[in-house]
């Protein structure tokens, strides 16, 4: 006959031991399930913020031809008038398209951009060297000579040259973006694909186990009864 003790004592303790491998290996699920989904939500929030800030480089740039536009506007009323009323809105606006300009510079940090931006920055000092020559041509009293200046139509060329850059600038910035989203995407494909290979496995070892455990007390409760 079978002691008491022994039977009492077999299962807490194999049960107890097969409590504490299902726990561990569900542990290991849950920490790789949580792994994952702070990674993913790094990467999306890494693209969103990609997003964001090309959106706002955008608006840098739309905003620094508007400044521009409304510097030249400002110094042909100038011209045109001879009212030094529209030189206060002429300086503002030139003051600010410099503002820009520094802003923009400051923004624009990759490689690829920093060339473009590099074909940009002396079209800008160019036309507001070019507006500032003439409104100093017109306050000295050299009028024909002023005229002569804006008749050569250099400004408008170089605003034509400076859409174009923008352009390409634009482009360039864009094409940053959309290459960053493709290895978020190909790292969150990985992540995911590591996510499903570690639960699959921790399924596994659970599966594995349990078949152990259970298993083991039969042959301990036959060896018993």
């Amino acid at each position: 006959m079978v002691a008491f003790g022994d039977i009492r004592d077999f299962p807490p303790t194999t049960v107890r031991l097969a409590v504490w491998k299902l726990f561990l290996a569900a542990m290991c699920a849950v920490t790789l399930f949580v792994a994952a989904l702070s990674w993913n939500l790094r990467c999306f929030s890494e693209e969103r913020a990609a997003t964001a800030q090309a959106l706002a480089h955008e608006r840098m740039l739309r905003d620094l031809g508007e400044d521009l536009l409304a510097t030249i506007a400002c110094q042909r009323e100038y011209l045109m008038t001879h009212d030094e009323k529209y030189l206060v809105p002429y300086e503002t606006n030139a003051a600010r398209a410099r503002s820009t300009l520094e802003t923009v510079r400051s923004a624009l940090t990759e490689p690829p951009v920093r060339q473009d931006l590099d074909r940009l920055d002396p079209i800008v000092e160019e036309v507001l060297g070019q507006t500032a020559n003439t409104v100093s041509l017109m306050r000295s009293g050299q009028v024909v000579a002023a005229m002569q200046a804006v008749g050569t139509g250099r400004v408008q060329q170089l605003m034509h040259e400076f859409r174009s850059v923008r352009g390409d600038l634009l482009r360039t910035q864009w094409q940053l973006l959309d290459q960053s989203r493709a290895r978020i995407n190909r790292e969150i494909a990985l992540v995911w694909a590591l996510l499903v290979s570690g639960v699959a496995a921790a399924l596994l070892v659970l599966y594995v186990i349990a078949r152990t455990s259970a298993r083991r007390i039969a042959i301990r409760a036959q060896r018993l009864f």
